[in-house]
């Protein structure tokens, strides 16, 4: 026969104060940002810490020792000096290209970001350690919203509302992997994964032609239209 459902025990909820869009783990913290803005959780104290007064519709965050950085629809790009204590703001009345800004892939240089209007014009540009901004304006570059970025050591992967570009930085040039709609992108062990405003899912490496995996996920989830019925977050392998 059937077997019963097994409950499983999760353990404790902590609701977030901000809403629950993105996290990041700086150190021993839990970062999480949402409509209401960011704040950081103490899992020895169980308790949490609202950061940024300011900063509100937040849509990422990513680490890059030693500051966090943040990503806001309306409100720029936000950064904490993690040793310090300080924050930053860069908006488009002090050289940001706009102040919508979707996605964001940081390191130790500084941060990519994906900005634009959600339905529209936008792009891609790079605040570097110092305050600098970078944006990308190379033939070819994006120019539609990015929403989805994936910084590797060759390159740059770029997802927005056009389909998926590619910069290559020995030739510093940008060529089009994917033209039909927008294209997210998530790293795996030695690949790249995709998920395309279908929610079909793809697996390349390097600039070679995307396979679909669709048939590897579809006994998880139920199917719509031979697809997935899945809006895929993230993706870890």
């Amino acid at each position: 026969g059937i077997e019963p459902p097994t409950r499983v025990a999760l353990g404790r909820v902590y609701p977030s104060p901000v809403g629950s869009e993105t996290l990041a783990r700086v150190g021993d913290r839990i970062w999480v940002g949402g409509d209401g803005g960011v704040a950081r959780f103490d899992p020895g104290e169980e308790a949490w810490e609202r950061m940024g007064d300011r900063i509100r519709r937040v849509k990422a965050l990513d680490y890059g020792e030693p500051y966090l950085w943040v990503a806001t629809d309306g409100n720029g790009v936000w950064r904490y000096d993690v040793t310090r204590g300080e924050w930053r703001n860069w908006r488009a009345a002090t050289g940001l290209p706009d102040d919508r800004v979707f996605c964001i892939d940081a390191d130790r240089k500084g941060a990519y970001f994906g900005l634009g209007d959600e339905h529209g014009v936008g792009g891609l540009a790079h605040i570097d350690a110092s305050g600098g901004i970078h944006p990308f304006e190379q033939k070819g570059a994006p120019e539609t919203t990015v929403k989805s970025i994936l910084v590797r050591e060759d390159g740059i992967l770029a997802g927005s509302l056009a389909g998926l570009h590619r910069f290559d930085r020995r030739t510093s040039t940008w060529s089009q992997l994917w033209r039909r709609g927008y294209m997210a992108v998530f790293p795996g062990l030695g690949v790249v994964y995709g998920v395309n405003s279908s929610r079909a899912t793809f697996v390349f490496d390097g600039a070679t032609p995307f396979d679909r995996i669709d048939e590897t996920l579809s006994g998880c989830w139920p199917l719509r239209d031979g697809r997935p019925n899945l809006s895929v977050k993230s993706l870890t392998e």
